[in-house]
């Protein structure tokens, strides 16, 4: 949920930032060059988003940076392009070498991560990369002894499997959301992405985060996963209960206790009415709540699949207020396929 999570910059994209940063020691606007940054950044942090404001956003700021001078923007453009490639192989080559390192309890370079430091290095040279590479290290002390980690952003925190695990789920998402901001013509067609084969599938611009969640003591045979990816101000995910045959399941309570739940994260009650869909059982909820004085809307449909032996819950939260969040969740729904 918004605001929920920990904030985890995805510091390996440091060479994410490292793309922007190259280019921007002679900036002609410092804010527009902050700007830009911290967008780049919250874009590619674990908990990211991206919609085609923030693509827009992004790349005004960026045009300040060059002083509205077209073939520098080209240039700026082209150059971001081709680092994407080195970026997200890099990415994926630290977050393995964290994962084991974490394991571990020592740190532990893979030969993908030494390959990939090296292409990072010849793309954009060690003197640009320097930051990357330090905070890459910092990032696999952090995993393998529990040690501070330190960003090249400034960000400072500790690192856990738990954390890991978010973002290492999170990676393709990542990838997604990257390049669609880096690429300087918006790409807002939708593309099928399975949230969980042979149960939810959406179409959608940018892929959203899977995670299987923890098991819950007392209910070992069924399995839980959500599902969500963010704009500016907007949220919208799924949260899917999948029970074993034979389970003795009351789908009609475990929507009403599924709303409970989620409504409860934001400091919200929840008061559901019946709501079918597409044949099956349903009920939809919506309120209002705050957070950090910002007022936000939820909306929530969750539908009992008794065929699947699974409950499924839409939701969207968003900062415009309820009926907002009731029209993007009814837009989520036309896009969402239950198989």
């Amino acid at each position: 949920m918004m605001g929920q999570r920990i904030r985890l910059l995805a510091l390996t994209l440091a060479a994410a930032s490292v793309l922007l940063v190259a280019t921007l020691t002679a900036s002609a606007d410092e804010r527009a060059e902050r700007e830009a940054l911290e967008t780049l950044l919250w874009v590619a942090s674990v908990d990211g988003g991206l919609d085609q404001e923030i693509h827009a956003y992004f790349w005004s700021q960026l045009r300040k940076v060059v002083g509205g001078d077209p073939d520098s923007l080209d240039a700026l453009a082209r150059y971001l392009g081709e680092g994407q490639e080195a970026n997200v192989a890099f990415q994926r080559a630290v977050w393995e070498s964290v994962q084991r390192s974490n394991e571990a309890g020592a740190v532990v370079r893979t030969p993908g991560l030494e390959r990939a430091t090296e292409a990072l290095i010849a793309q954009f040279g060690e003197a640009v990369v320097g930051d990357a590479l330090a905070s890459t290290e910092s990032l696999l002390r952090g995993a393998a002894f529990g040690e501070v980690v330190r960003g090249g952003s400034g960000s400072v925190g500790y690192i856990d499997t738990d954390s890991i695990a978010r973002v290492v789920s999170g990676l393709d998402a990542t990838g997604d959301r990257l390049a669609k901001l880096l690429d300087r013509d918006w790409d807002g067609a939708l593309s099928e992405q399975i949230i969980l084969p042979g149960l939810v599938r959406v179409l959608t611009p940018t892929r959203f985060v899977v995670e299987r969640m923890e098991d819950t003591p007392g209910h070992e045979r069924t399995e839980g996963f959500t599902a969500d990816r963010r704009g500016w101000g907007v949220e919208e995910g799924f949260s899917i209960i999948r029970y074993e045959a034979g389970v003795a399941f009351d789908g009609r309570a475990g929507m009403r206790e599924g709303c409970r739940g989620m409504f409860s994260m934001v400091g919200a009650g929840c008061e559901t009415i019946p709501m079918p869909m597409r044949g099956h059982e349903g009920v939809r909820a919506s309120t209002s709540f705050s957070e950090a004085g910002q007022s936000f809307g939820i909306a929530f449909q969750a539908i009992w699949l008794v065929e699947s032996r699974a409950v499924v819950m839409a939701f969207v939260i968003d900062e415009g207020g309820v009926a907002d969040a009731q029209a993007k969740l009814t837009a989520l729904l036309t896009r969402t396929r239950f198989d």
